[in-house]
This record gives structure tokens, C-alpha cells and sequence, in this order.
């Protein structure tokens, strides 16, 4: 992963836009409520057919780095991901297509109350399944099993978003959820930190390397003595590890392998996700991401890295997801930010040092990095306002950045906790 140099503003990581398939299938939509006078307009949500076109606005690539999958391998080849509401009608639907499907995985998502199965077409496209599979079983949410990629400092961002002093204390009995890769538990700046690591990924599936995840985790519970001080070190930190590294090289997480490790988090009674990467919008992920909002998790999405042309990528261009985008120390959009109505919130995204594996830390950009700003301050004022008021009570209190009001660029504004004292007292 190419990590810029203090000032510039390439693109680090690998979050992909999402494009929009013109016709089709009604769109699945989930609506929160919003400020008075600061509504956006609905996003159209693709139920699971879309596919990535292109990659990430062009940067300087590291050294060595292997070639991005081409379009055509933006899903796993041949197969198909059905959400069934129980085992017995999961079981069902195997034995009635089993001259076509194949089942490769069925598992119970405890936590959600549902059953996730996985199939491999024995003939013909995966695509023309799934428009097939649609057409007898509208009732059932069907898709192909998409991948999804990782997006991609100096400790300005605290002071940025008027955070205040946080002790080591602060956080304690918040509970916030991270899908990602798994960090790195023996780094410094997460020794003593209050962590439930778990790997959702089949056995014998090598992992992706932890240096993402460390950097979120740095983010939000990073231990002060270390150089990395997090903004809520005392809270528990759940990490469901659902990104692996492919022999080619490159790093994605198939679309089942992020619904088992959210009903992991689920089960954990997590406060807030931190969703940090994009890809395609998908009617299952999309199902149960709706789901999770209506357990009144609250959900916190980067907005994607491919630039200004490109709307917020999935799923934080879901109505359920609060969708945030990167701005550097002086308040600027970070360069390659997706645009569109459904940016939401501005927070700390460039140049921020951040722990990394095998040494001490290293500079990053990306919406990826500013999410975790936003997630803490969900969580804080989830704790001192309430889950239904929490959202809509961060939106009204931001900085306004760029054009007067709310925009495609910074949405709302810049996070601003001053007087919000994230650390102690109402």
C-alpha cells in the first residue's frame, strides 16, 4: 500500500466507486431521520447486480505491488449468496435447485436470527443465475458474493475536531465494533488496550497483512504512552477480521465472509461499526446492514477515494450509514474524496500518523481514516444523547466548510466536540 509523505495528497488505498446499473429492479432504500432543513436526497441502491467499473484514481504505486483484479473478478467466480429466514426453508431451497446450485457454505448468523448460505453454479454464469433466482424468488434476497476492498498521520486530528483531554479512562463502558482486517495486538500503542479479536475467514485463508486495522485501532483506543493517543482509550474494541490476501497479492474480503463477521459484531452488543472500505452495493450486505440499524446499532462509513467525479461508495451510501469523508489539518477536502448528497460529515483523513506493524508508525490518507473520528463521536453521543438523537445532534453542531450550507463535498461540515466533552462530565 503506497503511504504519502507528510503533504501530499495521493490516493493510499484501494476504495472503489460504485456504479449505478440504469433500469432493472426497484431500488432497496433505509431512511433515518435527519436534522430539520438538512434532508438529502435518497440513494438508490443497486440490489446486489452492480460490479466495479474501473479502479481508484491513478497514484504512485509501491514498489513490488501486484496488479488490481480486473473487472471480471470483482465477485467470487460462480457464486451465488442467499439470506434465508431459518434452517429448514435454507435446507429447502438447496434441495430444490440442486441440479443447478452447488452448496459450498451454510451458516447460521446467530446473532441476526438468520441463515447465510453460499453456492456455486454448476452451469452457466453466475449472473444469469442470479436474474434466473430472482425471478422465482422475489421474497428472498440473492446475490453474488461481491469483493470489497480496504480504503486507505499527524496527531492533529483530536485538535481538529476540538476533541479535548482523553485519559486513559475515557470510553470506558462503550463497546465500538471495527470490520476490517485484524490489528496488531502486540504493537505499542494497543498494549493493555481492550480488545476481542476474531477471524471470520475459512480455515486455511491466508489473512490480510494488519497494518489497516492497526491504524483504526490506533485511531480510536490508542494508548497514550505509546506516541499514539486514541480518542477513546478505555472502550472495548471488537475486530471481526474479514479481509484476506490473495496469492496474486492483493487484499479483499468476499461479501459473506463481512455479513459473518457483522453478526459477530452484533453479538458482541457493539455501540457503533466502523465500516472503512467501499465496493459493491449488494441487496444481502445491504439487508443486513438495515438490520443492524434497526437494532439500533449506529453504523459509520468512509465515503471512498476515487475522487471528485465519483458519488460515496457502498455502504456508506446507504441511508442507514453515516457517510464520512477526509480533510487535512487546514480544513482542505482530502484530494481524491468521493463527492455526492450523500456525504454527510467532514473529520481528519490526511497525513494522520498512525501505528503500523513491525515498527513504530507511518503517515496515511483516505476517507478510511477519518471514519473512526466519526464512529468515536457516535459513540459518545449515543452515551450522553441517546441512539435516535446521536446522529442528528453531530450533524447540527459542525463547522461549515466550503459552500455556505450543507454540500456534496464536506456535507454538513467539519465534526466539531467542543463542549460535547467526550471524556467526562453531560
Amino acid at each position: 500500500m503506497f503511504v504519502p509523505p507528510p503533504g501530499t495528497e495521493a490516493p493510499s488505498d484501494t476504495e472503489r466507486r460504485v456504479p449505478r446499473r440504469p433500469g432493472g429492479e426497484p431500488p432497496t432504500t433505509t431512511t433515518l431521520p435527519r436534522p430539520p432543513g438538512k434532508e438529502r436526497p435518497s440513494q438508490r441502491i443497486d440490489p446486489g447486480g452492480a460490479s466495479l467499473l474501473g479502479g481508484p484514481s491513478p497514484g504512485r504505486p509501491e514498489a513490488g505491488s501486484a496488479p488490481r483484479p480486473p473487472a471480471a473478478e470483482t465477485a467470487e467466480p460462480g457464486q451465488i449468496v442467499v439470506l434465508h429466514a431459518d434452517m429448514p426453508s435454507a435446507i429447502r431451497f438447496a434441495r430444490d435447485e440442486a441440479k443447478r446450485l452447488k452448496v459450498r457454505v451454510r451458516e447460521p448468523l446467530g446473532s441476526l436470527g438468520l441463515v447465510l448460505s453460499v453456492f456455486l453454479v454448476r452451469e452457466g454464469s453466475a449472473s444469469e443465475a442470479l436474474d434466473e433466482l430472482r425471478s422465482r424468488y422475489p421474497e428472498l434476497a440473492i446475490a453474488l458474493n461481491h469483493r470489497y476492498a480496504l480504503g486507505g498521520g499527524r496527531s492533529y486530528g483530536a485538535e481538529l475536531v476540538k476533541w479535548g483531554p482523553a485519559p486513559e479512562a475515557c470510553g470506558r463502558g462503550l463497546e465500538i465494533g471495527v470490520l476490517d482486517t485484524l490489528p496488531d495486538p502486540s504493537h505499542p500503542a494497543l498494549a493493555g488496550a481492550r480488545l476481542e479479536l476474531r477471524s471470520v475467514l475459512p480455515a486455511g485463508q491466508d489473512a490480510a497483512p494488519r497494518d489497516h486495522a492497526t491504524a483504526i485501532a490506533g485511531l480510536l483506543v490508542g494508548r497514550h504512552e505509546s506516541g499514539f493517543p486514541g480518542l477513546l482509550p478505555g472502550a472495548r474494541l471488537s475486530v471481526a477480521g474479514a479481509f484476506r490476501k490473495s496469492d496474486a497479492g492483493t487484499v479483499d474480503a468476499a461479501m459473506d465472509r463481512l455479513v459473518a463477521g457483522l453478526d459477530w459484531l452484533l453479538g458482541r452488543d457493539v455501540d457503533v461499526i466502523n465500516f472503512s472500505f467501499v465496493g459493491p452495493a449488494n441487496v444481502v450486505f445491504s439487508q443486513v446492514i438495515q438490520l443492524a440499524a434497526e437494532r439500533g446499532v449506529g453504523l459509520v462509513g468512509a465515503v471512498g477515494n476515487e475522487g471528485a467525479d465519483a458519488e460515496p461508495g457502498f455502504p456508506a451510501q446507504l441511508d442507514a450509514v453515516l457517510a464520512v469523508t477526509a480533510v487535512d489539518a487546514s480544513g482542505k477536502i482530502y484530494r481524491w474524496a468521493n463527492r455526492g448528497a450523500q456525504v454527510e460529515l467532514a473529520a481528519p483523513g490526511v497525513d494522520l500518523w498512525v501505528p503500523r506493524p513491525g515498527r513504530k508508525g507511518h503517515y496515511v490518507s483516505g476517507t478510511s481514516y477519518a471514519a473512526p473520528f466519526a464512529a468515536a463521536a457516535l459513540a459518545v453521543a449515543r452515551e450522553k444523547r441517546g441512539a435516535e438523537p446521536a446522529r442528528n445532534w453531530l450533524l447540527a453542531r459542525t463547522r461549515d466548510l466550503g459552500a455556505t450550507g450543507p454540500d456534496a463535498t464536506f456535507g454538513e461540515g467539519l465534526l466539531q466536540m467542543d463542549g460535547a466533552r467526550p471524556c467526562g462530565g453531560a
